[in-house]
């Protein structure tokens, strides 16, 4: 903008903070300004500039210019660093008394000058001689880096304290681009943490700070450096302002201080249309008033605006705008565009050589000169440059018109070879120049291809990478629009070189994607297959950092693989290496991603085709000592990026990782006694590190978990949470912590078994359900399992956190998996980890079975046995099969249920797991319950009751007893329900388990109903209702109100009990559960009859009898038949009501249900 102190606009919250940085007695010393590019940032500052804060002189520092004219060298931004704090002082000087300015400007230009040292030493001249002093020059030894920087930091402070009394508002603009020259691979003397620019600057600022109390600073940029993105050590030192996009509002106050009052409708148009960005707007503004009526070219704009929508409009908007712009100075954007940075004879000699119409003289520069189009980038190199959205703007628009031309007449390769020719002609170093490279690869011109690879590789093969450089050489080519196949192996260069500074950065999503591309690109080129291998190995390497499992799996299988090409064999070779060595190394590694996906199968294929250890490798002639000897002329991009990944391990590479992976491969396949034989084998290696003993002592106390060896697991727990303290790598406590509190979980439910000590416990019968209950509990034993359900809630928290410190996505994953399962899912299913995608399905199933969702927990179960199946994990298919059958109960498929729970008991046998088999006995024994058959029930029942003591299972023991109270309920047998119940309800209060307490509180009240107790029946219905309530668990409600219902008809209350049964009907009808509704219509006959409504009464009860029927449920029809015969009689059809008795009666007798039998012969005597 022409004028930015009449036209700034909006952005008061920024200068509203440069006003409270600046206030007397404020404590802020920082300003960061950040926003997308194009918010205005620059702008902001210029505004300063023009307007300063009364009593204080602005000095930019713009970090654009450093990385224009940066000369690249070996260590990290060494240049970039020495001209930063350089144009800092310079600054500093210019607000100098002027009798000091020039003393210190001098000052500020010679920081980082290395003069000899003058000093007079003594000489001795012998006898007759004579000691005089001379002056000598001494020159000290290479100074490290840190050493370097503290001294140039030391000389910017003598001018800072010589100006300590000045008031300076220190401004740093695109401060991002510091970051351009931090580089994290090795820099000495402080490997692993290098000093790059832009953290270590800030630290520079806080020195000045310190020396000049009145200097301030404003940071703006899309990003602030890290150092500076919280608030600094004292509270408010620091402030931050977010520039946000201009709302129509400020479109219209900015339009009519450039003279054109609009409505409300048109600033939104505009707005819309350009994103509310400021420059963007501005920019359209001044080519709509360029010499034209500015309200009728606005209103053209507003007009053509509303006629389009979607991607169109920003086309539209694009092409309306530049044909109102001449081609001459369309040609001279066009040409700033493709230069980015320039100055004013080289984009006029580029517009001019690129074929523009018009005289391209200093009057064409001065039209855009003067407008939002261009800005200066450094007054003392005269360079201009355009902003980077009207730069994306102009490309876009050149290469539209590109597309519609012959070549002749395309715009851009004509542009990009003028520059490619100025550049040339420029250049020393036979006609090279980075510059002159990227034009020509713009052009498809492949001349400079063999002199850029070379200078590639060679910045490949430095010790420590030549990073800036490498970055500056890959960038030349991938600024490259669209690649020509004829520059193939020119991009694939650039993306592999790429990759590999993104992952040295742990930049590993765009390290992915440079590899990919590289990949990509290499695969269709003949000779190259060295470099297919290392771009899949770090392509591989980059998604298992990610993690992205299945990604490196894919990958590293491509690596893996011999490839061919033409006469080009390879074998799984790299260049300077064995072939077995590095294809050892690859394969470990494809064996963990693929475990890491739950592929445990192949992973086990793909171990058992390796040998226990790595063969010993060939010496490397590209590696460490022997590199600086070879010729690089001879090495390739791709062999220069596997020599410098060799520093990065693969996982699997360390010392004991082969055989933990053999361990948890064994695990996984629920082969627990060739697991446990491992991780012994791991304990007793003589340099066992303190990762490898905290993991091996996790597995031998899942193994020991798994047997119901809770003892023993918690000794292999302590012992693990032992050495993962020791370890530097936290992940292992992560899963010791989860371990633990599994564990501790199980004990809350766990009795001292005499597992190892008894002989299999014999069979329990009705009678007498154990020979060792566990159902009468000490205080201390309730405290105990309080205890363990705290530990549990704690460990599992503190692993959740750690694991999130960590930032581990699939450690997280399983931390959460059970609190938040659906967040787990998509973690799993994100990274690629199809068995903890499994694992996430079944507690997900397992929650809506629960709410009795059960078309739900049938398709997540259903998908997880999937999984389950193709990973060959026979564990968790079993666990899916239960679930399946647990669904099929609930809806009153006994049949159904048989089935899957067959499946589940085979397998579940064949892992030797009891405690899976006492589940799904239990399972058996509900669905022959179901089914009726009563002595079939009890005897599956006591099988499961007596594993679940073996195991000191006290939650299972709880859930069989509840089924044999049920049972005995259905026997009539009051009694023994009451007892059983007792026994099941003391069990759960005391272990917490609130579902099982509200179960045994029905089976109470039912037995309470039965004999005839009304008021406890109601007493306990009252309580369980509440409780299934709390808990969500409508079936439970359902059983509630069902019986509820029953006590009222049995007090002669049938409103009440209709009123009961039609919350039980609808309940069961939102679910879709056939038997309870089916039981519902009954109670709603029952109450129907009480009141001699018998039409309605035989209305239900038939529709009742259909369903019962159809499921196959005898009692249920016995009931049904029951009641129509009932109603039959009192319509006084006696004959249909005894045909109809007796049929019920017949019912009762063969299922076991003799009482009401008794009394259906019994009624049936007296009719």
């Amino acid at each position: 903008m022409r004028d930015v102190g009449e036209l700034f606009t909006d952005r008061e919250a920024a200068l509203r903070a440069v006003d409270a940085l600046v206030a007397e007695g404020g404590t802020g010393r920082f300003l960061v300004l950040t926003g997308v590019s194009g918010m205005g940032k620059s702008t902001v500052l210029a505004r300063l500039v023009a307007h300063p804060p009364s009593r204080w002189a602005c000095a930019v520092v713009d970090a654009e210019v450093l990385v224009s004219g940066m000369v690249v060298r070996a260590e990290g931004g060494e240049d970039a660093a020495l001209e930063l704090l350089r144009q800092v002082g310079g600054r500093l000087a210019a607000v100098a008394p002027w009798w000091r300015r020039r003393w210190l400007r001098q000052k500020a230009a010679v920081i980082g000058s290395v003069r000899p040292w003058r000093v007079n030493v003594r000489q001795w001249a012998g006898f007759g001689g004579h000691i005089s002093h001379s002056p000598v020059q001494v020159s000290a030894g290479p100074l490290t880096q840190g050493e370097r920087r503290r001294q140039w930091t030391g000389q910017l402070l003598k001018v800072a304290r010589a100006v300590r009394r000045r008031q300076l508002l220190l401004l740093v603009d695109t401060s991002e681009l510091l970051a351009y020259f931090d580089d994290v691979a090795v820099e000495q003397p402080r490997p692993g943490r290098p000093y790059g620019v832009a953290s270590w600057f800030v630290t520079v600022l806080e020195e000045l700070l310190d020396q000049m109390p009145g200097l301030r600073v404003v940071l703006a940029g899309t990003t602030a450096p890290a150092s500076v993105a919280a608030d600094g050590r004292d509270l408010g030192r620091i402030a931050r302002v977010e520039l946000e996009p201009w709302a129509p509002k400020d479109t219209g106050r900015y339009l009519a201080r450039r003279g054109l009052s609009v409505d409300a409708q048109a600033a939104v148009a505009v707005t819309d249309a350009a994103g509310g960005l400021p420059v963007e707007i501005s920019w359209l503004m001044d080519i709509l008033t360029d010499g034209r009526e500015p309200a009728s070219a606005f209103g053209a704009l507003v007009a053509g605006l509303a006629e389009q929508a979607g991607p169109a409009r920003r086309a539209w908007l694009r092409s309306h705008v530049l044909e109102r712009i001449s081609d001459g100075t369309l040609r001279l954007l066009y040409a700033a565009a493709v230069l980015e940075i320039f100055t004013p004879d080289v984009l006029l000699t580029v517009a001019r050589d690129g074929g523009s119409n018009e005289a391209a003289g200093r009057a064409a520069f001065a039209r855009v000169e003067h407008s939002s189009y261009i800005r200066p980038l450094d007054a003392d190199t005269g360079q201009w440059r355009v902003h980077t959205v009207l730069r994306n703007w102009l490309l876009e628009a050149a290469r539209d018109h590109d597309a519609r031309r012959p070549p002749p007449e395309r715009v851009l390769p004509s542009l990009h070879r003028a520059a490619a020719d100025y550049h040339e002609a420029l250049a020393v170093d036979n006609r090279w120049s980075l510059h002159a490279a990227h034009h020509r690869f713009a052009t498809g011109d492949d001349r400079h291809s063999a002199a850029w690879t070379a200078r590639l590789t060679r910045a490949l093969s430095t010790q420590p990478l030549d990073t800036l450089r490498i970055q500056a050489l890959a960038d030349a080519a991938l600024a490259v629009p669209g690649p020509s196949d004829t520059l193939s192996a020119v991009f694939a260069d650039a993306h592999l070189a790429s990759s590999l500074l993104d992952f040295q950065r742990a930049r590993y999503p765009a390290a992915q994607h440079h590899a990919e591309q590289a990949l990509a690109l290499y695969e269709s080129l003949d000779g190259h297959s060295e470099a297919v291998r290392t771009a899949a190995r770090l392509a591989g390497h980059t998604a298992w950092k990610r993690p992205r499992y299945q990604d490196a799996v894919t990958h590293w299988t491509t690596a893996t693989t011999p490839h061919t090409h033409g006469s080009e064999v390879l074998e799984g070779t790299q260049r300077g290496t064995t072939a077995d060595g590095d294809t050892y190394a690859l394969r470990v590694a494809l064996a963990e991603a693929v475990l890491a996906t739950g592929d445990a199968l192949r992973a086990h294929t793909l171990l058992a085709a390796l040998p226990e250890t790595s063969p010993t490798a060939q010496p490397d002639p590209t590696t460490n000592e022997a590199l600086s000897e070879v010729d690089t002329g001879t090495l390739t991009v791709a062999a220069a990026v596997a020599e410098a990944l060799s520093a990065y391990p693969l996982p699997g590479a360390l010392p004991g990782d082969m055989l933990l992976l053999r361990t948890r491969t064994a695990y996984a396949l629920n082969d627990h006694d060739e697991a446990a034989a491992y991780a012994l084998h791991v304990l007793e290696q003589s340099k066992t590190s303190d990762h490898h003993t905290a993991l091996a002592h996790d597995v031998l106390a899942l193994v020991a978990y798994s047997s119901w060896d809770l003892e023993q697991a918690r000794q292999h727990t302590r012992r693990g949470l032992t050495a993962a303290r020791r370890c530097p790598d936290q992940g292992c406590m992560v899963q010791l912590l989860l371990t633990d509190a599994n564990l501790a979980g199980r004990r809350a439910v766990w009795a001292p078994s005499g597992i190892g000590r008894q002989s299999p416990t014999p069979e329990v019968n009705a009678a007498a359900p154990s020979a060792a209950p566990t159902t009468s509990m000490s205080l201390t034993q309730r405290a105990e399992s309080a205890h363990q359900r705290e530990l549990a809630d704690r460990q599992q928290a503190a692993a959740e956190g750690l694991a999130a410190q960590l930032n581990h996505s699939q450690l997280h994953a399983q931390a959460i998996a059970l609190r938040d399962p659906a967040a787990a899912l998509t973690v799993y299913r994100a990274i690629g980890d199809r068995h903890g995608e499994a694992a996430a399905l079944e507690v997900l199933a397992d929650a809506a079975g629960e709410r009795a969702d059960l078309d739900t927990a049938e398709e997540l179960a259903n998908q997880a046995l999937a999984l389950h199946r193709t990973l060959g994990d026979r564990r968790g298919e079993a666990n899916m099969q239960e679930t399946l059958a647990h669904a099929a109960l609930q809806r009153t498929n006994p049949g159904r249920a048989e089935e899957f729970a067959n499946q589940a008991l085979a397998l579940f046998c064949t892992l030797r797991d009891q405690r899976g088999k006492a589940n799904i006995l239990g399972l058996l024994a509900d669905a022959a319950r179901q089914r009726g058959d009563l002595d079939t029930a009890e005897e599956l029942a006591n099988q499961a009751l007596a594993l679940h003591r073996t195991l000191g299972n006290r939650l299972g023991e709880a859930n069989i007893l509840g089924l044999l109270a049920y049972a005995a309920l259905q026997r009539t047998d009051l009694h023994r329900a009451e007892e059983l119940a007792s026994q099941a309800l003391t069990i759960h209060r005391t272990l917490g388990y609130q579902r099982g307490e509200a179960a045994a509180l029905g089976f109470l009240a039912d037995a309470a109903r039965q004999r005839g107790d009304l008021d406890t029946a109601e007493e306990l219905l009252s309580q369980a209702l509440a409780l299934h309530r709390t808990l969500g668990n409508r079936l439970g409600e359902i059983s509630a109100l069902g019986l509820l219902a029953d006590a009222a008809l049995r007090r002669d209350d049938p409103g009440r009990a209709r009123e009961l049964a039609d919350q039980a009907l609808a309940l069961n009808r939102t679910l879709g559960n056939q038997l309870g509704e089916a039981s519902a219509l009954g109670l709603l006959a029952d109450a129907a009859r009480q009141r001699g409504d018998l039409d309605t009464a035989e209305e239900l009860a038939s529709q009742a009898l259909t369903i019962h029927r159809s499921l196959g449920n005898p009692s249920g029809e016995a009931t049904a038949l029951w009641l129509l015969a009932d109603a039959a009689c009192q319509r006084g059809d006696t004959r249909t009501g005894r045909r109809t008795l007796a049929e019920a009666a017949a019912l009762y007798e063969q299922i076991g249900m003799v009482q009401q039998a008794a009394s259906c012969r019994q009624q049936l005597q007296e009719w």
